[in-house]
């Protein structure tokens, strides 16, 4: 009997169809798991919208923020988190400090100045409401690799061993039980500066901000909310489940999930929203303007890095809206 064999042109053959195949396929199957990956991000965002309205009701209609004040003796098993402090943001910090201590079983993170806990670590209030524990994972994009990997091992995190990531040093401990997600500032700040009344504002850079120590903060109201179906709420800062590149949410070619402050979720893009205002100077006719330099973990720029606030700083803040409308006018 006589054995078959493959000939070598007939392997070569079939090797290349293969290889065909899984150049269609793969594509597909990556577009099919970022789709995927964007409804669970869509999931994590009304989670957010939910939490806004049932936090209201338990709470005199307060927005979920830090609720620790200045001038007050704080609830803390914590001597050093006790105060009174002398303003509402190093309150929030202690606030802050004390959630992650209680809920990431951290007693090794110190008292944290110079930060504003609001912007990446809302969400420890509702880990504290819903006495959950930390990392809580629905506040991370399943797209955030990076913050994946330091909430899953915050330890090496510490170590350093994970990379990119911050040069450890006092309080960067914090990191690992931050949130992919922004909160708008006016959700937790004034909605501008009138007279001495100062709210937060953005510094020069993307992920810089200034504050003035006397501002009010984690005071505001759902009833605040003008236009809430027009009003976003929470968003993913990153384009990270469409198109072929990752872009930064104030690049207009940006498509992201918005959650609204009525507790709707969509994929919006940002050539579609208002532009916004300065909040410290709330009468000009012009947006803030800032410079997208991405830290050591951030995606590159794309083009320009001169970029526009648009819902970030929403023109007048709670009063105002993002999409489906003209801008409110600041009142006078």
């Amino acid at each position: 009997m006589k054995r078959r064999a493959f000939a070598l042109p007939d392997l070569l053959a079939v090797t290349l169809v293969l290889a065909a195949v899984a150049a269609l396929l793969l594509p597909a199957a990556s577009r099919t798991r970022r789709l995927s990956s964007l409804g669970e991000s869509m999931t994590n965002l009304r989670q957010y919208g939910c939490s806004l309205g049932s936090y209201a009701s338990d709470n005199v209609d307060r927005i979920f923020s830090f609720s620790w004040q200045a001038g007050v003796v704080n609830p803390t098993t914590y001597a050093d988190l006790r105060g009174p402090f002398g303003d509402d943001l190093s309150a929030a910090s202690a606030q802050a400090v004390d959630i992650m201590r209680r809920r990431a079983n951290r007693a090794d993170i110190p008292l944290i100045s110079s930060w504003i806990p609001h912007i990446k670590f809302s969400h420890l209030v509702l880990a504290d409401y819903y006495a959950a524990a930390l990392p809580l994972r629905w506040s991370i994009s399943p797209e955030d690799e990076r913050l994946q990997a330091w909430a899953n091992d915050p330890a090496a995190f510490d170590r350093g061993q994970l990379t990119p990531q911050p040069t450890p040093g006092p309080g960067t401990q914090r990191w690992p039980y931050s949130s992919t997600y922004e909160i708008g500032p006016a959700f937790y700040s004034p909605d501008y500066v009138v007279g001495a009344v100062g709210t937060v504002t953005q510094a020069t850079t993307h992920s810089t901000y200034q504050i003035l120590g006397g501002t009010l903060l984690g005071r505001r109201r759902t009833a605040e909310i003008a236009y809430s179906s027009q009003k976003a709420f929470a968003w993913d800062p990153y384009q990270r489940h469409l198109g072929p590149r990752i872009a930064y949410f104030m690049y207009p070619e940006a498509r992201v999930p918005i959650c609204f402050a009525d507790g709707s979720v969509a994929v919006r893009a940002t050539s579609s929203a208002n532009r916004g205002f300065n909040p410290s100077n709330p009468q000009a006719l012009f947006p803030t303007t800032l410079t997208y330099q991405p830290l050591s973990w951030e995606p590159p720029a794309l083009g320009g890095t001169n970029l526009t606030g648009m819902y970030r700083w929403t023109r007048p803040g709670l009063l105002g809206r993002d999409f489906d409308g003209d801008e409110i006018a600041t009142p006078r």
